[in-house]
């Protein structure tokens, strides 16, 4: 199901003409968070918005390469390990299979400290069908697995990364467009944080035991006294029984 990028397809967008003139920016989504658990996988969402005024309505397909960061302290390793189309709210509406291209396969620039980044690009089937995405709008691009060691803990910070080439890009029916808040540098290396993925345990089910316990006592409890009650009524029946006087007959 995965497929490496080529180097065809990194020429194919690079030498593609930045633009076209007067293209509605789009924006790619910031502030994400998510949380993944020690030697699990979880998925997380990018997503592109449109802050102009403007729909679009020709949108064909997108290159993005990511780097996925430790924080101070974080220990163990979480990783990008997969790229797949949206379950919901997807802009490509007829997507081929996505591109992935793992870590290490990418140029060898350098920006936060790293040369690490992994790729990720997916066309429409139909090079000449345009996608629409509404003035104020946001819709998912593509859905990231984020795979995290048995000793990952920790926060990791998630960029967008963009090179002279390979560029981070969107494409219309009629040329590549940059990212409103992620420019294409002439030469180096851009990047843009898009949010914080934290490792960290789930809570066992042993955590809801003590809840669980308290509510088991409570109805211990009031059986408890539901019994002693009855048995109280039903000794007063008999005292009661015990004193009566047989009818007298005349």
């Amino acid at each position: 199901m995965k497929r490496l990028l080529t180097l065809v397809i990194i020429a194919v967008w690079a030498g593609s003409a930045i633009g076209p003139a007067g293209a509605t920016p789009l924006n790619l989504a910031t502030g994400l968070s998510g949380a993944v658990a020690p030697g699990d996988t979880a998925l997380f969402n990018i997503a592109v918005t449109n802050q102009d005024s403007g729909d679009v309505t020709d949108f064909n397909a997108f290159l993005i390469s990511f780097q996925l960061l430790p924080q101070a302290g974080a220990t163990g390793s979480l990783t990008i390990t997969a790229a797949a189309q949206p379950a919901s709210n997807a802009i490509l509406t007829d997507p081929d299979q996505p591109i992935f291209q793992p870590q290490g396969s990418i140029a060898p620039d350098t920006v936060n400290g790293s040369s690490d980044f992994v790729g990720v690009t997916l066309f429409n089937n139909d090079p000449d069908a345009g996608d629409f995405l509404a003035a104020g709008g946001m819709a998912n691009l593509v859905t990231l697995t984020l795979t995290a060691t048995e000793a990952a803990a920790g926060s990791w910070s998630l960029f967008a990364i963009t090179n002279s080439i390979p560029i981070s890009a969107w494409q219309s029916t009629t040329g590549d467009v940059a990212f409103g808040n992620l420019p294409i540098p002439v030469s180096g290396v851009t990047s843009l944080l898009l949010g914080t993925v934290a490792v960290a345990p789930v809570p066992e089910p042993a955590t809801m035991l003590f809840p669980a316990l308290l509510g088991l006592v409570l109805i211990h409890s009031s059986f408890a006294r539901f019994s002693r009650n009855a048995h109280k009524a039903l000794k007063s029946v008999r005292h009661n029984a015990g004193v009566l006087k047989p009818a007298t007959t005349n």
